[in-house]
């Protein structure tokens, strides 16, 4: 079945971000590590090492500078509406400007000046740039993405060194800020780029915690500082240790032979990194870096520099396949990508104006070309070394309390019994395995799939697994019980605020009636903002007449008063926002969006590996028996937590006798069948049966005999109640028995399904919506089977 969403579209978004990234890193390996040295050689053939240490110590320097604040004003255009390629447009064309009047410098102090104004364009533009891309992409899809940056790094550099190594001398600068240009634009066709503020998938990790930053800053600025050790004086190294006559040929030539074998690993390695542990693939990374490092150092003869160009290679490749990737992993807070990216690049640009200056210190000061060449090179493999020990350092989730799974273990013995006696569950199929976090979706009839699904996934969930949910907001305030308890319990129950002991069960609260909802709704919000105010100061004149009608007292009426049971049936009487005074009414308005994009952050970044994640997407209950539509929350969650399964629910309560409440886990799904699938796995029960049958009809034997007929057009791959498939007359007779007297007398209610106004259409929408999704999934099978391979 076509349930997997096309590739395409997915593969042309990767090359277009992949396209400026091929260029910048073209521009990179090409500018400071043989151009700007040969023109210095040109320009200042007497003290060229000093001048390069100058040159490439500032350009860091402006690198380290431009891109926090570069970010920051990316993050506020964002955050107005505006577009981040402005300054990406505007960066590249300062770049490319810069590059094409380096030609004709005669000076080394003005090609120090063009130098930073390329740079300045560069920082800014790259800034930008990288910005978009978690923006853009699930964070599902970081680590393949990762991959495909390692692979246009290496090909960039690849061209970069080709061109500065083997191309004529006239064209060099032109052509690569030509590629610079084609690179933008590739990027800005290839990429649409939303105008409106982002609002995706927040923070991936918890918001605040800046330790795993730190320690991903460190990792990579030491291996970072050892390769630029390498990387800036490696021209030098062939012209005066091993003395060959073309240097900058013979760098780009061992140059390339590194590049291909980091090409052997960057596109697999950012593929699995989706998979395995980031931080143990750049561990493993710096190993071969390091000892490629120490065989420059120890042996360096042309011979050997192929071997260790490739070990080199195949290190830096499995480092550049996911560096990315756990650089956005590690930043505390998305919603300031841009400057955040700034400050992580720092751990890039600070080696390059450490090292120049350090290696330049110990060549000067070496007692020969040769001693100082080695120093230099062990010094790199010591830093690749600590890098990679440095990454091992990096905090995992926080353990659950002990008393955590003790409460839910607590939880289950005592609910279960509960569920047994009140309802009649079957469940027909069982949970997938799985390896990784698993999305669990249901279609939303009433709180008692909320009650069920939980023990279910808990009863099912692989050992050391936890089941995380979301729960409507009103379930973590007081007042909740007022509605869903019976009168007198309700009453003396209504100041309980149970969201503590529900957060411990994995529940988190999700806000699903944002501009609606109960009174003490809204004054426990600006009660926790605001703090006790005077209700007078907060609610128009037509909610306090209303709660003066149940007071009893003549003191002012404060917020927290609310939460007392007397106040409780008053309380839960749901109102809009317009029902708040100024300034509170604009104020909440102004939060909510903000407020709900923290709750999802809160709820995703409570998902570990293993961990089952359960969304009622609709966040609301159905009143007319049809599968609503998704809210926020489903998209943001399917893009965090790609294997999703669903459990199809259905309430059979057209019968006599205690609720039966029919559930079926659906095959794996893809986030656009979701909903059709929902609707097409939703057992058919007596209920459905009955309440199309009597449409229409004069008597109840002819209700039976529509019944009978409707029972033998159910298509095949139905899922049918097994009462209902294994005793269908006696099943049905006492069904129709139930329902005719009532369906005579008017509409049919019933108050284990509150909300709904006519169970009969209830269920004559449910049979309709799970036939039609029966038969589109059909339909699609066959044109599947009738498609050539």
């Amino acid at each position: 079945m076509a349930m997997d969403m096309p590739r395409s579209s997915s593969r042309m978004l990767q090359w277009g971000l992949a396209a400026y990234w091929f260029s910048l890193n073209m521009e990179g390996a090409a500018l400071l590590t043989i151009l700007i040295p040969m023109t210095l050689l040109q320009v200042s053939p007497v003290g060229h090492v000093g001048q390069l240490a100058r040159i490439v110590s500032l350009a860091a320097l402006f690198t380290m500078i431009v891109p926090p604040i570069a970010g920051a004003y990316s993050d506020r255009q964002k955050r107005r509406g505006k577009r981040r390629m402005p300054l990406m447009w505007w960066g590249t064309a300062l770049n490319v400007g810069g590059l094409l009047m380096i030609p004709g410098v005669s000076r080394a102090s003005i090609l120090t000046g063009i130098v930073l104004v390329t740079v300045v364009g560069q920082a800014a533009s790259q800034t930008a740039y990288q910005a978009m891309m978690p923006e853009i992409l699930p964070s599902s899809r970081w680590g393949k993405a990762s991959g495909y940056m390692g692979l246009a790094s290496l090909l960039g550099t690849i061209t970069g060194l080709a061109t500065a190594g083997f191309a004529p001398s006239a064209i060099r600068y032109p052509v690569l800020a030509g590629i610079m240009g084609i690179g933008m634009m590739v990027t800005t066709l290839g990429v649409n780029e939303d105008r409106g503020p982002w609002e995706s998938a927040l923070p991936h990790v918890t918001m605040g915690n800046h330790k795993n930053f730190i320690r991903v800053f460190w990792a990579r600025f030491l291996v970072m500082l050892g390769q630029t050790f390498l990387m800036t004086y490696i021209l030098y190294f062939f012209s005066e240790v091993l003395h060959v006559s073309q240097p900058g040929a013979h760098t780009a030539f061992v140059g390339g032979e590194a590049l291909l074998g980091a090409a052997l690993s960057t596109v697999i390695i950012g593929r699995l990194s989706d998979r395995v542990s980031r931080r143990v693939v750049v561990f493993l990374a710096g190993l071969p870096m390091a000892a490629a490092s120490l065989g420059f150092a120890l042996d360096p003869t042309i011979q050997a520099m192929t071997l260790w160009a490739l070990l080199y290679g195949v290190g830096y490749g499995a480092f550049l396949s996911v560096d990315w990737a756990l650089g956005l992993e590690s930043i505390p807070d998305l919603a300031n990508v841009a400057r955040d990216l700034g400050i992580w690049g720092i751990a890039s640009n600070l080696p390059a104006v450490i090292a120049p200056a350090v290696g330049g210190w110990i060549l000067v000061h070496a007692m020969n070309p040769r001693q100082g060449y080695t120093t230099l090179f062990v010094t790199a493999a010591v830093m690749f070394l600590l890098g990679s020990v440095a990454v091992l350092t990096l905090g995992k989730p926080s353990a659950e309390k002990p008393w955590s799974l003790f409460l839910a273990w607590l939880v289950y013995i005592l609910v279960t019994p509960y569920v047994r006696i009140r309802y009649r569950v079957h469940v027909v199929g069982k949970l997938a395995l799985h390896r990784h976090a698993l999305l669990v979706v249901g279609n939303h009839g009433q709180d008692i799939e909320g009650l069920v699904v939980p023990l279910l996934l808990f009863r099912s969930r692989p050992w050391g697994a936890r089941v995380i949910s979301a729960g409507s907001q009103r379930l973590f305030e007081p007042n909740f019980f007022t509605t869903r308890l019976p009168e007198r319990w309700g009453y003396w129950l209504s100041a309980v605020n149970v969201g503590p002991v529900l957060w411990r069960l994995g529940v988190r609260p999700i806000e699903n009636q944002p501009l609606f909802r109960p009174i003490t709704s809204w004054a426990y919000h600006i009660f926790q903002t605001q703090g006790n105010l005077l209700a007078s100061a907060v609610f128009t004149e037509e909610v306090l007449t209303g709660l003066a009608m149940v007071r009893t007292n003549k003191a002012p009426l404060r917020l927290r008063d609310l939460w007392q049971p007397r106040y409780a049936r008053q309380g839960a009487c749901l109102v809009s926002v317009t029902a708040l005074q100024e300034p509170y009414r604009h104020q909440m308005r102004q939060q909510l969006a903000m407020h709900i994009r923290q709750q999802i952050a809160e709820l995703l970044n409570a998902v570990r590996d293993g961990d089952l994640l359960y969304l009622t997407p609709e966040g609301r209950y159905t009143q007319d028996g049809r599968v609503g539509r998704f809210r926020m929350l489903w998209t943001v969650a399917q893009q965090h937590i790609p294997e999703v399964v669903g459990m199809a629910t259905a309430y059979d309560v057209l019968r006599p006798g205690p609720l039966h409440v029919w559930m079926r886990w659906t095959e794996r799904m893809k986030a656009p069948w979701a909903q059709t699938i929902l609707r097409a796995r939703r057992p058919i029960t007596a209920s459905h049966v009955v309440a199309v049958a009597v449409e229409g009809m004069a008597d109840e034997s002819s209700a039976m005999a529509r019944a009978k007929a409707l029972m033998a057009k159910i298509p095949a791959d139905a899922q049918v109640a097994s009462d209902l498939a294994t005793r269908p007359d006696e099943v049905l007779t006492r069904a129709l028995h139930f329902l005719w007297p009532r369906h005579q007398h008017g509409v049919v209610c019933d108050p284990r399904l509150p909300g709904v106004p006519d169970l009969v259409q209830y269920y004559r929408n449910q049979w309709d919506e799970t036939i039609a999704a029966l038969t589109q999934i059909s339909v699609e099978e066959r044109q599947d089977q009738t498609e050539p391979e």
